[in-house]
């Protein structure tokens, strides 16, 4: 987890003098220690439902035992703007769209979100990781944040990353209200379209 991170913000992460930072979801510890490790001033805050408190002793770093949409506990702790939110809990496009809406406003100008597994790549058949659920939650998620950008172009950036499992980036550009998505109709299925698939199928 912590090398995909790594490779996309790694840079960015060391310019910001007292890092604020938002993570949800644990488990081992790994993004975690991350961003322990490169925050000298900052301060990090790290939401499970399990009890993580145990995994480390450090004074920028505090534990909330809670879910990630209890927005109330979360938001008293939250006494300054964020740099970073780390969405990596519950991998569905409904629950990461819930996370993102409710929590993009404690971001800073030029903050960012990023949000773990949105390749579906190796999940597909014959990969490595052959797995349909994970193919298709992952593939869903993708486009659920393009959705939200196409209708929010003026107050965010997105960018993606397909290492591994992949990540994507979403940067605060302005501090205002997020519209809600705007689903894009793609010309996938036009008449024309299907008519060029059975004609190159039956080709052969």
């Amino acid at each position: 987890m912590s090398y995909k991170i790594k490779n996309f913000i790694d840079s960015e992460l060391k310019k910001i003098k007292k890092p604020r930072i938002l993570e949800f979801g644990v488990e081992n510890g790994n993004s975690t220690k991350y961003f322990l490790n490169n925050i000298k001033s900052g301060k990090l805050i790290s939401v499970d439902t399990t009890d993580c408190s145990n995994l480390f002793r450090n004074k920028q770093w505090v534990f909330l035992n809670c879910r990630d949409d209890n927005f109330k506990m979360v938001n008293s702790y939250l006494r300054y703007k964020l740099n970073i939110i780390f969405i990596d809990t519950t991998h569905t496009a409904d629950h990461v769209e819930k996370i993102f809406y409710l929590y993009f406003k404690k971001l800073k100008i030029n903050g960012f979100i990023l949000i773990d597994d949105i390749s579906w790549l190796p999940y597909c058949k014959d990969q490595y990781r052959n797995h349909s659920w994970v193919e298709k939650n992952n593939k869903e998620t993708f486009f659920r944040m393009l959705e939200i950008y196409n209708s929010n172009k003026d107050k965010l950036d997105i960018s993606f990353n397909f290492l591994d499992s992949g990540l994507c980036k979403v940067t605060k550009i302005k501090d205002k209200k997020l519209n809600l998505k705007n689903k894009i109709y793609y010309r996938k299925f036009i008449v024309k379209n299907i008519l060029d698939l059975f004609k190159n199928f039956f080709s052969f």
